[in-house]
């Protein structure tokens, strides 16, 4: 018996070795996933540090600000609904790492869905509802106003990611993220669509209520709004998941307006990766200078002026695009 129970082990732990190297590479990813949303904080602090002409906070405060909030006791508010309560952070953070996955833009992919621009809208529409589901549910007065400010600001900016997704869609002829890039190769989509990178990265930022579209996380009216009632590991769930969603939405920025991994100005010596993230570096940059240099926007003027302006340009930019795509192929007398 003894001698069979030391022969099946090899086959046991054989068996077992392929769960253990996806759990390592799972924990990798998350690790590597973390990272850039840590990278994104720190990049975030040096740009408002120049534009506010203040000395920055150091690598070591950010460390320092996150083994602090990991090992704090998290407080549950007395009115709070503690599963969702509970709930939301990890939600968001789950959600913040599972949609890297169906970001690559190489044919080799393992995770390549054939409609992967259409899961970014997925993502948007996750991301801003698990916040606004700790806002709603923590028991606050502040919460409650700071989940209506960023519900309100969702469903302004949902439509026109949408559209501009479709147009994208439309002139690339797939809605394959790795089509999408090739299709660039000519001629990056900011050029022809240069009102619609605009309306993207604003639509990106009402989305995350990053500034100047930030009132649902105001620190001055709403004390932090959705993130009022919220304290240790818990916040550092939000956080760490905000700052993954801002990484997020420069990489889509950069796939869909910049080309991707495609070379600039002919250098093809280097890597398609290196590419990929120095175009996202610029987008961040963008991202940083807006909420350093912009101030804040009222989320029922946002409302007014998505409604009323911006979903019409874009439903106009859309049919011009579609006319004009039909007029090349000669689909127009």
């Amino acid at each position: 018996m003894d001698k069979m129970f030391t022969a099946s082990v090899p086959l046991m732990l054989a068996e077992l070795a392929p769960l253990g190297n996806i759990l390592l590479q799972s924990i990798g990813y998350a690790v590597l996933i973390a990272s850039a949303g840590i990278f994104t904080a720190v990049f975030e602090e040096v740009i408002e540090a120049r534009v506010q002409m203040r000395p920055r906070r150091s690598v070591k405060h950010f460390l320092a600000r996150i083994f602090n909030l990991l090992f704090k006791e998290p407080v549950f508010p007395k009115g709070a609904r503690k599963r969702l309560f509970l709930i939301a952070p990890i939600f968001a953070f789950i959600f913040s790492l599972f949609f890297f996955v169906f970001l690559p833009v190489r044919p080799d992919a393992v995770f390549r869905p054939k409609i992967g621009a259409l899961y970014l809208l997925f993502a948007v529409s996750v991301g801003a509802y698990a916040f606004v589901t700790g806002g709603w549910n923590n028991g606050s007065w502040i919460g409650f106003f700071g989940a209506v400010r960023m519900l309100a600001q969702t469903l302004a900016c949902q439509i026109i990611f949408g559209v501009i997704v479709m147009i994208i869609i439309m002139t690339a002829g797939s809605a394959d993220l790795y089509q999408i890039t090739q299709a660039q190769r000519d001629m990056w989509y900011i050029f022809p669509h240069f009102p619609m990178f605009v309306l993207f990265i604003m639509c990106c930022s009402m989305a995350l209520a990053c500034p100047p579209f930030g009132s649902p996380k105001s620190g001055r009216d709403l004390a932090t709004g959705i993130f009022g009632e919220y304290s240790g590991a818990l916040l550092l769930l939000f956080i760490a998941a905000d700052y993954i969603f801002l990484f997020l939405a420069a990489i889509s920025t950069a796939v869909l307006f910049l080309g991707g991994s495609l070379p600039a100005f002919g250098l093809t010596a280097v890597s398609g990766s290196i590419w990929l993230f120095l175009k996202t570096i610029v987008i961040l940059f963008i991202f940083a200078w807006m909420k350093a240099a912009l101030p804040t926007y009222r989320s029922d003027k946002l409302m007014e002026s998505s409604f009323k302006l911006f979903l019409p340009f874009t439903l106009v930019w859309v049919i011009l695009t579609a006319g004009f795509i039909l007029f090349k192929q000669g689909g127009l007398i």
